[in-house]
This record gives C-alpha cells, sequence and structure tokens, in this order.
C-alpha cells in the first residue's frame, strides 16, 4: 500500500509548481490546520450522511509542504463513500472549500 502522506505532499508540491499558486488552502502552523480538519471532517461527514446527526468526522491527514513552509490538510473521501447508511452527494465538497481529498 502506497503511502498517502508521501504522495499527497507531492501531489501538493507538483500542483505549486505548475500554477505557482498555492493549490489548496495552507496553514501556518499544524495546530491551525489540525483545527480546521476537524470542523470540515464533520462537515463532509454530515454532506454524506443519510443521518447527519449520527456521522462521525471523516478520515484526515494534515501534511507539512515543505516549499511552502505551511500545512495542508487532506481528507479520504474513499472512507466517507464507503460507509454504510451514507447517501449520495456531491464529491466535490471539501476540494470546493480548498481541501485536497484521496
Amino acid at each position: 500500500m502506497p503511502n498517502i502522506v508521501k504522495e499527497l505532499v507531492a501531489r501538493i508540491e507538483e500542483r505549486a509548481k505548475q500554477i505557482k499558486s498555492p493549490p489548496c488552502k495552507l496553514y501556518r502552523t499544524e495546530a491551525a490546520a489540525e483545527a480546521v480538519a476537524e470542523e470540515v471532517a464533520l462537515q463532509l461527514a454530515q454532506h454524506f450522511s443519510r443521518d447527519p446527526s449520527k456521522a462521525h468526522p471523516a478520515r484526515y491527514v494534515v501534511v507539512y509542504i515543505p516549499s511552502r513552509e505551511r500545512w495542508a490538510v487532506g481528507f479520504d473521501l474513499t472512507e466517507v463513500m464507503g460507509r454504510r447508511g451514507n447517501t449520495g452527494g456531491y464529491l466535490g465538497f471539501a476540494a470546493d472549500k480548498g481541501f485536497y481529498t484521496f
């Protein structure tokens, strides 16, 4: 199984080179990224849940982006979509908020 952290950092670094600007939201500290991730993880889970009041947060990773000296968040969309009791929803939910998904 591939190392999702290394892959995610590489994807963000490569995209940043192509467009010369941050390809996603970046945070100055790990704590700031973590705080935002916790909030959006619940929103993401609720978005796809048949019963949003019972949704538990989506899995995510907080990664350091060396070229920017900042932190980014990636959400495990595959895990969320595989949950029992989930229903359809907009797959770009997290991306529209400026986050990477895997």
